[in-house]
């Protein structure tokens, strides 16, 4: 027997009013209800996830806070050499064979080791968008030339290919960001040309194309959003990366001067190993954590972007719901109005999940290129890319839980 619960009318009411309370469209249907912030829960149960973002967020604090918690410049002589640590609350972590401090060095090359990871990554991702996304989506002789380009690049190893740049060029952390960013953007070409290929024949980008839309719109507002989740849990590897590459050419000799970073302490701390072996362990250590922080969030989004996934699974199947509602709802005499209903609800439930990538995106786009320029100053470059690795994160989480707000 046919229940009113069951009948086209009542599925359309549902439909109204689930737009009309501005819910995704998945809720009119679905047969259970999806549990609210999903992800975000998953993410927030996982212990090493949360420690990873909790060190991150203190390592950019410090970053953004170092011009107020040493004004002065951490390359000036502050006290007598070789100050062991804790022996001075005006010294913490005492001072180096220069008699500078310790603990200024420590906050201030967090900023320069921050900014130029996410300088290089964002360098990293946007080459490597590029390349990725034109191999994977036009194929053919283009495919091939662009595979063969991303292999060139992938025979060489990256840390000497970062140092033939920088020497050709100079030491500075426009070049080293620039260097880094040329060097890795292989990682992410690859990443994106295997989505691009397994999505751009799928229904909905068939759907774009039968509608007429060029295939600059079908890249970067068709497909591009559903290729991003495994590329934003790559650029926070990318990240960490670069830190790593940047401490190793200051501990070479090749970084900038004019700046403190990690990999420059521990390479003026080595010849006090033996005597004073806390230059070399403190800056070293800061290394360890920051690095293993971003890990931590890398595999807590890999999780989220998971859970994505399981939603937008669910995607195709709720979209062939509604255009069936409204086909029962025609012949059952309701008229026209119901196809122009769902079809409104349809694009504002689309409108939301590209909102997600895009405000990441276009703050990212604004803020890396400035910082990696000179455009502002390291205070607030050094603001401007912490803060940007954090709408990274927040809204890749917040992408994750569209299909779960009620």
């Amino acid at each position: 027997m046919t229940t009113f619960a069951n009948t086209p009318q009542s599925r359309f009411l549902r439909l109204i009013r689930a737009s009309s309370q501005e819910k995704p469209v998945l809720d009119a249907f679905s047969p259970v209800p999806v549990q609210r912030h999903a992800a975000f829960w998953a993410y927030a149960r996982n212990p090493a996830a949360v420690t990873g973002i909790v060190i991150l967020l203190v390592v950019a604090g410090l970053a953004v806070l170092a011009g107020v918690i040493f004004p002065n410049d951490p390359l000036d002589m502050a006290t007598r050499p070789l100050l062991p640590p804790l022996q001075s609350a005006e010294f913490p972590l005492g001072s180096d064979s220069l008699g500078r401090n310790v603990a200024a060095g420590i906050v201030h090359g967090a900023r320069v080791s921050l900014a130029v990871g996410l300088s290089a990554a964002t360098v990293s991702v946007l080459i490597g968008i590029l390349v990725g996304s034109v191999a994977g989506y036009f194929g053919g002789r283009v495919d091939d030339l662009l595979v063969r380009l991303t292999e060139l690049f992938q025979t060489v190893p990256t840390f000497l290919l970062v140092i033939v740049i920088v020497a050709i060029g100079q030491p500075s952390v426009k070049v080293i960001v620039l260097a880094i960013g040329l060097a890795s953007w292989p990682v992410i070409a690859r990443l994106v040309r295997a989505e691009f290929r397994s999505l751009r024949e799928s229904e909905f980008v068939l759907a774009a194309r039968s509608q007429g839309f060029s295939d600059l719109r079908i890249i970067f507002q068709e497909i591009l959003p559903n290729a991003l989740p495994p590329v934003i849990v790559t650029a926070s590897v990318l990240v960490a990366t670069a830190i790593l590459i940047e401490s190793a050419l200051a501990f070479v000799g090749m970084g900038d001067p004019n700046v403190v970073s990690w990999g420059s302490m521990i390479g003026e701390g080595r010849e006090q190993l033996r005597t004073a072996w806390t230059l070399t362990a403190i800056p070293g250590a800061a290394i360890v954590f920051t690095v293993l922080s971003l890990n931590l969030v890398g595999d807590g989004l890999n999780d989220a972007a998971a859970l994505a996934n399981a939603h937008a699974a669910m995607a195709p199947g709720t979209a062939l719901d509604a255009s069936q509602n409204a086909a029962d709802l025609i012949f059952s005499g309701e008229g026209l109005s119901a196809v122009t209903t769902a079809l409104d609800v349809a694009s504002s439930a689309r409108t939301r999940a590209l909102e997600n990538f895009g405000f990441a995106a276009l703050y990212n786009l604004v803020a890396a290129p400035a910082a990696m320029l000179g455009l502002i100053n390291p205070f607030v470059a050094a603001l401007a890319m912490s803060g940007s690795s954090l709408v990274v994160t927040l809204n890749a989480l917040r992408m994750a839980m569209v299909g779960g707000r009620r």
